[in-house]
């Protein structure tokens, strides 16, 4: 028995040659056919004071956990340095 190369595959004898080679198309060939495309519709009209108003809001939501998520991690270091002091 040969000695395999873990990158070898044995396929009755002959190496892998590759992919077939690709064909070039016929001088003049375009593709069969197009599809007709409606042109695109026209969006609304957006309300930017409520966008505006809305992402105020976000920001401010936002804001409130951050220091609510800080407080809760000042509050859990203070308990953490009192009980090992």
């Amino acid at each position: 028995m040969a000695a395999r190369d873990e990158n070898s595959f044995d396929a009755g004898g002959e190496g892998y040659t590759g992919p077939p080679e690709a064909q070039r198309p016929e001088p003049g060939w375009r593709v069969p056919g197009t599809f007709a495309v409606h042109p695109p519709r026209t969006l609304p009209d957006q309300d930017m004071a409520a966008i505006a108003a809305d992402e105020w809001k976000a920001t401010l939501v936002t804001r409130w956990l951050a220091g609510a998520a800080g407080a809760v991690v000042v509050v859990a270091l203070i308990v953490t340095l009192v009980r090992l002091g």
